[in-house]
């Protein structure tokens, strides 16, 4: 019986160690462009096991939600954030959400954000 305990909590800790290195890179891609306003681009997040996996999820999810021209603006590890007005953009990376926004208004500080997000 104890075996069996021991090897459940062994199989258990294997598969969390698995499943949480999936995902390990996650990439915003937007439909956002010159003129046009921060409540108006298009987004999406996306993830994969690498950053070009991420991209390809991030461009396909923008584009089957409707947005015709996506493009990967940023990937991230842990947060990222993107924000944007008329003019200008900005990206930002960091630990929590809030630190990856941040990052992206410093680049842009009349922008709007537009998305952020962690995984």
């Amino acid at each position: 019986m104890r075996k069996t305990i021991m090897s459940a909590v062994a199989v258990s800790f294997l598969l969390a160690i698995g499943t949480t290195s999936v995902f390990a890179t996650g990439a915003i891609a937007v439909n956002d462009s010159s003129g046009t306003s921060a409540e108006d681009a298009g987004y999406a997040v996306g993830y994969g096991s690498t950053k070009k996996e991420a991209s390809a999820a991030a461009i396909k999810e923008c584009k089957s939600a409707g947005n015709s021209s996506c493009e990967v603006m940023l990937t991230f590890e842990q947060c990222g954030a993107y924000v944007g007005n008329k003019a200008s953009y900005g990206t930002g990376i960091g630990k929590s959400e809030k630190e990856a926004q941040k990052a992206a208004m410093a680049e842009c500080p009349e922008c709007k954000l537009i998305v952020s997000d962690c995984h």
